[in-house]
């Protein structure tokens, strides 16, 4: 531009000169007139020059522009949200296991057995209700500590309860009438018995086909729906379900048989709406946040929590952030167009 304007100026004073020539009845030399005409040529050329550098110019960020929106919605579409994702789950499966998140009673009211076995760290003792004339036994599962890993799992024939906690768990086992207590069997008024430690187990033999009796809300800090063989791998013990991802206005997963569900620990927080248990199977309903989400086979694991891309998508509130890059947008195209860049010149 500023090669261009000093052309001009010497075009000024050229003609300036030429014409106080003529004023004065003197000829123009043909060098004058040589010399405007080089001038003019040239003063076009920068002209010509110049519209297409802007072009250029345009065209370049117009490019880089599209290319940064493109690396934007990459990235987007490959980070996961950094919060916890919200899920609510029901489910079948054959063993569930969970941490309590604060100190709490796991039962609402005794449980009627026919058979039970209780292992203790110190002792193994075993209960069984006669045919002949049987009386009753009780269990009361009290509260137990913070942080305390319960096991649920069902046998077929029984339910098998284990405890492992950094405290004391303190379990009731009630006696009445005839029963058989390691293969002696004894007739009681009415006996109670303790049992405590941070590590126990309970194998329950129900009287009737009915759900056992836990509490309607268990607040907990971890869940998983499988066990662990010999060699500590993971075995699913999901039987059918299914999970929808809150975050992402209730997405539906399937939880098919064999399915492993594998829920971080990091930020972990929910509550067990419902836990029925029976010999045959262990129904809940889970609703809470996780970390992250993990679903599949133990070969091939997918993460679901949601990318940001998703979670942009998927949540309608949000059409103010694509309204405002829009307007965005179109203020740069604006201030462009002003500054001469995108001039069609």
């Amino acid at each position: 531009m500023q090669a261009n304007d000093q052309l001009r100026a010497g075009m000024q004073r050229l003609l300036a000169s030429m014409l106080e020539r003529s004023e004065k009845g003197e000829a123009v030399p043909d060098a004058d007139w040589l010399r405007l005409a080089q001038l003019n040529f040239a003063a076009s050329a920068l002209d010509a020059t110049s519209a297409r550098d802007r072009r250029w110019r345009g065209l370049t960020l117009l490019i880089f522009g599209l290319i940064s929106l493109a690396a934007i919605l990459f990235v987007l579409s490959i980070a996961k949200i950094w919060w916890p994702t919200e899920i609510d789950i029901s489910a079948v499966s054959n063993v569930v296991t969970f941490g309590l998140n604060g100190k709490q009673q796991l039962t609402g009211e005794p449980i009627k057995a026919s058979r039970l076995v209780v292992r203790a760290p110190k002792e193994k003792m075993a209960y069984q209700l006669p045919t002949k004339d049987p009386g009753t036994i009780s269990v009361a599962m009290l509260d137990a500590p913070d942080q305390t890993a319960v096991t649920v799992q069902s046998l077929g024939t029984a339910v098998r309860i284990g405890f492992n906690a950094p405290t004391d768990v303190d379990v009731e086992v009630t006696l009445e009438g005839s029963v058989v207590v390691k293969g002696n069997e004894s007739k009681y008024d009415l006996e109670s018995r303790h049992f405590s430690g941070t590590s126990l187990d309970l194998d329950l033999y129900p009287l009737s086909r009915a759900a056992l009796p836990f509490e309607t809300q268990l607040r907990v800090k971890c869940l998983e729906l499988f066990e662990r063989n010999l060699r500590g791998e993971p075995v699913s013990g999901i039987a059918n379900g299914t999970m929808y991802v809150e975050t992402l206005a209730g997405k539906k997963y399937a939880l098919r048989t064999g399915h492993l569900l594998r829920l971080g620990r990091d930020r972990f927080k929910g509550v067990i709406l419902g836990l029925a248990v029976s010999t045959e199977a262990v129904k809940l309903r889970f609703y809470g946040d996780a970390g992250r989400v993990d679903l599949g086979s133990a070969g091939a694991m997918h993460d679901l929590a949601p990318s940001l891309l998703e979670w942009i998508r998927t949540n309608h509130e949000l059409t103010l952030f694509w309204t405002t890059l829009s307007a965005m947008g179109a203020l740069l195209l604006s201030g462009l167009k002003l500054m001469g860049v995108l001039d069609r010149s």
